[in-house]
């Protein structure tokens, strides 16, 4: 991908169900090389806006760029070589082997003859690459279905590295996880953006895992962008109240501002 300074863009971006507004004349940028987080209370349009962006639903009006180009103009099979998604719910047969599910990543790289032929020798580069990455090589033979809730997560993003993009959407990839796998694969995401240059479009719940491995933060309510900026400037009493409708108060420790909670 050549080097340009925001990897997307979205333009006065609307869209409905039927005649229920969810998302309305959003305008935002996605900068390359940074991790750009989504916030906001159930029902804001996170969901919808990343669905809309990963080509899963079509704006009814505005547009999204990748790159410069919309993507209704790209097609799905190259959009799937130029952008990798882990959503919030995925599902594999249990017995499947994490290595062969991690191959599936190249997928979009090999003619519909060549999925049913020996890979090729990048084919099993990028494979181990990806596991490796992803902690998952030591994983490569077991069956999927025989791994916890985070180690199944990292096979997820393993097999989205495997496709070798430099943009990556990320659906609440810290869900239905416990603390100690959701810093893990917050510290993973943070390394490929750090270490390998991948920009990352994800979306989270928690304020401070937000604060503390993002760049950018978009806040959303009622389907439209009620704040945008860097963590230290969006997490404030007045602007996290104007997001969930809930005032709290929020502390400097070590350098870093935190939301207290509770």
């Amino acid at each position: 991908m050549k080097n340009i300074r925001d990897m997307m863009e979205v333009r006065d971006l609307s869209f409905a169900y039927g005649d229920q507004p969810v998302l309305r004349d959003m305008n935002f940028a996605v900068p390359a090389g940074k991790i750009t987080t989504v916030l906001g209370a159930n029902g804001s349009g996170k969901s919808t806006l990343f669905h809309l962006m990963t080509k899963n639903l079509k704006a009814r009006s505005g547009s999204i760029l990748l790159e410069g180009q919309t993507i209704e103009e790209i097609k799905l099979l190259d959009f799937a070589r130029r952008v990798a998604i882990v959503g919030q719910s995925n599902t594999a047969p249990g017995d499947i082997k994490v290595e062969e599910l991690v191959s599936y990543g190249r997928t979009p790289f090999r003619s519909f003859s060549q999925r049913f032929r020996t890979r090729s020798e990048e084919d099993e580069r990028l494979i181990s690459r990806a596991m490796e990455i992803a902690d998952v090589e030591k994983y490569r033979d077991r069956q999927v279905g025989t791994l916890s809730g985070g180690q199944k997560q990292r096979v997820w993003i393993a097999m989205a590295l495997a496709q070798n993009t430099k943009l990556l959407f990320l659906d609440e990839p810290t869900a239905f996880l416990d603390i100690r796998y959701q810093v893990r694969i917050l510290k993973l995401i943070r390394r490929l953006n750090r270490e390998y240059g991948v920009t990352v479009m994800m979306v989270l719940h928690d304020m401070n895992q937000a604060i503390r491995y993002s760049d950018s933060i978009l806040g959303l309510k009622d389907g439209a962008i009620v704040c945008a900026g860097p963590p230290d400037e969006v997490f404030t009493s007045d602007m996290i109240e104007k997001i969930y409708g809930i005032r709290l108060e929020t502390v400097c420790a070590g350098g870093n501002r935190f939301v207290l909670q509770v």
